[in-house]
């Protein structure tokens, strides 16, 4: 409920307005009631005027329609309201600004909900001056002409994709501080060529020489080192062009539950989202085939009574194999276990074949043979159920298939909700879900093409630069990474676009881009000790985020979800001398700008701060993380998350 004012003192009860999580908005009773919450103010009126939100959006001509409520900011001072807006005022509805006289104003119901809070004598209009409202309503026939002309040449807004496209974080605040206050900068519309060949952005494999070669997982002086982080990208046991062929199978004991009939009911789906999955993400360079075993494969005992070498086992489970399956362009079998497996002294995880662990086993040759820990196949810590481990059974398997295709995973943000390299099934708090891979790991394995980098170098960085990059959940796209090749230090940064569409499963709120460091000299990854948080530099990997300026650097925040990485509209990173900016977000991309600031930045550096494995550390890891420390199998990577 709203009112005019019209230049004598009444007093008027502002109600609290609630804004609706959808595109539409819930109506506001017309009647004026008091109550103990009811704000009261003094304001300057010849009489009061009622005027109810209306039942659905309003808007004038302004180029902004009905948005979503998780796209438009929400600002504490009018100051900068207007440093985004650059409209003048807005009314809640078009009776609204005819009550105040005022026709030339902008109307948004939806924007004004979002900024409520900037109506400070609740006549239902936001960021009005005494001076704006004389000089508003004096002009007011002319600036309704103008804004019909103009709005959409405006520097800061139009109806192209990147002018109507605003972010925010879960709560829609942004920043005061998030505006600068200097001039202008005139934002790109569309990608210049990169500055540099995106061969200076190939970072080469930096490993010592002596580890060039062995792919991730492969034991050399008796140590299972990290893959290669560069160029040229040492592949696995399985290619990363043209096919993969993969046989499944549904294997059980006599005490387990064959919960299917056949195992192409439960395989079947979960295979074809696997290709699927293949085809996105290479861009059509790169697809898995299947052979799905016809029926159980059933093992003559109990699971109790199963040995615990991976040998024996995978050879016993072979026998069981029906005859006729063509083995030879076979890359990998893997195993898909009847849920309740019992055993004391072992994991059930096998891996023969691998790059960890390569050798063959018996006159059948079915590549590398796998098959899960019994994790994967159980509730866990009273959040990760049986169905909900099996519903995400695809990126589970297609994370084991990139390990033995060369890629290490596992960062940045170990064990976030930002890819299938990190964590493979929902949070069950949340529901957030992610099957990305990072750009980096895409663009060494020749999944981003070469002219979808934007590659700067030192020299590159004398001037500003600008970037349009398209989200990874969304196909295609004129540059998708912008990789900084740094002559700091050994390291290099990357910047990718996130949006919660498609294989992200994230709120609406949840979009921007996120910053990490890359270390391509790395030679041993820990994947999965006890107390890892997933971006804690004291456990090796080879990358980790970087978070916006604006989060500060707490040891705590390892241990919180992904947003806390994620960088929005009008945030920066700063580190090692460069400042990266998201400054304009559209739903399909994000202007960027690089430029070198003065002094330098690190992000990590805790030398107050020793590795705490205590208990207590221990419980403020996220509950669906792992946290069995150097097991046989989920050291390597068969327990992930």
């Amino acid at each position: 409920m709203f009112r005019g004012r019209r230049r004598r003192k009444t007093l008027s009860i502002g109600l609290a307005l609630v804004l609706s999580g959808c595109a539409t908005v819930e109506p506001v009773p017309t009647a004026i009631t008091s109550s103990p919450s009811a704000t009261e103010t003094a304001i300057e009126t010849t009489e009061v005027i009622e005027v109810a939100i209306p039942d659905e959006p309003e808007n004038s001509d302004h180029g902004y329609r009905q948005l979503d409520p998780d796209r438009i900011p929400s600002f504490r001072k009018c100051e900068t309201f207007e440093g985004w807006w650059r409209r003048g005022p807005v009314a809640v509805s078009f009776a609204a600004r005819d009550a105040l006289g005022l026709e030339g104003i902008e109307v948004s119901t939806q924007i004004y909900l979002k900024n409520q809070d900037l109506d400070d004598d609740f006549d239902g209009v936001i960021c009005l001056t005494d001076q704006q409202l004389a000089t508003v309503a004096e002009q007011s026939s002319q600036q309704a002409e103008a804004n019909g002309v103009d709005s959409t040449d405006a520097s800061s807004g139009g109806n192209d994709s990147l002018s109507q496209g605003m972010t925010d974080g879960e709560t829609s605040q942004v920043d005061d501080e998030a505006f600068p206050t200097g001039p202008a900068i005139e934002l790109i519309t569309s990608n210049p060529v990169s500055p540099s060949p995106v061969e200076m952005c190939k970072i080469p494999d930096g490993r010592p020489g002596y580890l060039q070669g062995y792919p991730r997982g492969a034991t050399v002086n008796g140590e299972q080192v990290a893959g290669g982080v560069g160029f040229p990208f040492t592949v696995g046991r399985f290619p990363i062009k043209g096919e993969a062929n993969i046989i499944l199978a549904m294997v059980s004991f006599e005490d387990t539950d064959e919960f299917v009939e056949r195992p192409d009911q439960f395989l079947g789906p979960q295979s074809r989202k696997i290709t699927q999955w293949s085809n996105f993400w290479s861009q059509g360079q790169f697809r898995y085939n299947f052979q799905i075993v016809e029926n159980w494969v059933r093992i003559p005992m109990k699971s109790s009574e199963a040995t615990s070498n991976d040998e024996v086992l995978a050879k016993q489970i072979l026998e069981q194999f029906p005859p006729g399956i063509d083995y030879s362009s076979v890359d990998g079998t893997f195993i898909y276990w009847a849920p309740g497996l019992v055993a004391d002294d072992h994991d059930f995880g096998i891996r023969v074949g691998s790059n960890e662990n390569p050798f063959v086993v018996g006159e059948k040759r079915p590549g590398l043979f796998w098959a899960p820990s019994k994790w994967h196949t159980e509730t866990t810590n009273g959040n990760l159920t049986l169905d909900l481990k099996m519903r995400y059974t695809w990126a589970h398997l297609i994370h084991e298939f990139l390990h033995e295709q060369g890629l290490n995973m596992h960062a940045p943000g170990n064990g976030w909700q930002t890819g299938l390299g990190q964590n493979q099934y929902p949070d069950p708090g949340k529901g957030f879900f992610s099957a990305a891979l990072p750009a980096w790991e895409l663009f060494i394995m020749g999944w981003l093409r070469d002219k979808q980098i934007h590659c700067l170098t030192d020299e590159d960085l004398v001037s500003q630069q600008q970037a349009i990059l398209t989200p990874l959940e969304i196909s295609g796209g004129d540059r998708k990474a912008l990789v900084i090749e740094t002559a700091q230090s050994d390291e290099f940064l990357v910047v990718e676009s996130r949006r919660p569409v498609g294989y992200s499963e994230w709120n609406s709120a949840e979009r921007g881009i996120f910053v990490y460091r890359a270390d391509p000299t790395i030679i041993y990854q820990d994947d999965h000790s006890s107390g890892d948080c997933g971006n804690d530099p004291r456990f090796p990997k080879w990358s980790y985020y970087l978070f916006p300026d604006s989060a500060g650097v707490d040891p705590s925040s390892w241990c919180g979800d992904f947003r806390i990485a994620l960088v929005r509209e009008g945030e920066k990173v700063t580190y090692n001398g460069i400042e990266i900016s998201l400054a304009k977000s559209s739903d399909n991309g994000d202007v960027v700008l690089v430029k070198k600031v003065g002094g330098l930045v690190d992000q990590f550096s805790l030398p107050d701060h020793p590795i705490d494995d205590s208990p207590q550390a221990q419980t403020a890891e996220q509950p669906w993380l792992r946290t069995e420390s150097r097991q046989s199998h989920c050291y390597c990577c068969g327990c992930t998350p």
